[in-house]
């Protein structure tokens, strides 16, 4: 008698995960029967149930959730050229103490602020709120501090942007690596030195760990499309690579979805193993 709870918590997850992949077969035949597999947003249906999954069958699955839209911010300079100084005047000033609020601009190891700045006392260094919303964040939520588990962005699946190494894809990644570098320098998140990324490019990903050696923003606002950051600050060439375009899930000749595949399984246990997690997930 004592293997009866066991046995049942084994029949409730194997009806879980036949619940699952029924609903994503049937978002996913939809889709296939609108032709709306260049339609980005629809292909947030499959990806919140499959993010919800790992979440929800995690080993920390009470601290673990799903935030789709999440904002993350920093504190940065407008232009001085543009906005305060005219004559660039103060532009070398404004920068020193834009690295002063935050120290992984320019010194990534030291991610206290200098207490010796006061933003308020600086009105003329034109100060404001910066912001990107990636698609989804997993979080982990505990009592001492929340945590980036994974940032997502998701595209599209066109035939343009299959191939990796492509002009579509690099913008692509400039993004992600944008988002990261903000998650680095968001005040709740400056504890991480290691952020995962995921690039959903319909049901085929790209998988990324970042680390805050090798990442970096400038201290003054950036374009739209992070234009700033690629001139910048490329990444450097020891920093992990992107992986290749891998699929999400297992499928039969008719397209049917079976289950995740194992390249995906790899990457989310990967992140979910890392020393700052220290999690496991329930397939």
């Amino acid at each position: 008698m004592a293997n009866v709870p066991a046995a049942h918590a084994q029949a409730a997850l194997a009806d879980a995960r036949r619940d699952h992949f029924e609903l994503l077969n049937r978002i996913k035949e939809k889709m296939d029967i609108d032709g709306a597999s260049r339609s980005e947003y629809r292909w947030y249906e499959i990806w919140d149930p499959a993010l919800n999954w790992i979440a929800q069958n995690c080993s920390a699955r009470q601290e673990v959730g799903v935030a789709p839209q999440h904002t993350l911010a920093r504190e940065s300079f407008k232009d001085p050229v543009d906005v305060n100084d005219p004559d660039g005047s103060t532009k070398a000033a404004g920068e020193s103490q834009a690295s002063q609020i935050s120290g992984s601009v320019t010194h990534p190891d030291a991610i206290e602020v200098d207490p010796s700045f006061d933003p308020e006392a600086a009105p003329d260094a034109g100060l404001s709120e910066e912001l990107r919303i990636p698609d989804f964040i997993l979080i982990r939520s505990t009592v001492p501090l929340r945590s980036i588990l994974l940032i997502v962005e998701i595209k599209p699946l066109n035939d343009s942007n299959r191939t990796n190494g492509t002009t579509i894809i690099r913008d692509y990644h400039w993004q992600v690596l944008t988002q990261v570098a903000f998650g680095f320098e968001d005040a709740e998140f400056r504890h991480h030195r290691t952020i995962f990324a995921m690039l959903g490019i319909g049901d085929t990903f790209q998988f990324r760990e970042f680390r805050r050696q090798d990442v970096s923003l400038p201290p003054h606002r950036l374009g739209a499309d992070g234009a700033a950051t690629r001139i910048a600050n490329p990444m450097p060439l020891a920093a992990p690579p992107w992986s290749p375009i891998l699929p999400v899930f297992d499928t039969d000749d008719d397209g049917v979805i079976l289950q995740y595949s194992t390249d995906f399984r790899d990457a989310i246990e990967t992140m979910m193993a890392h020393p700052t997690h220290g999690l496991q997930v329930t397939w």
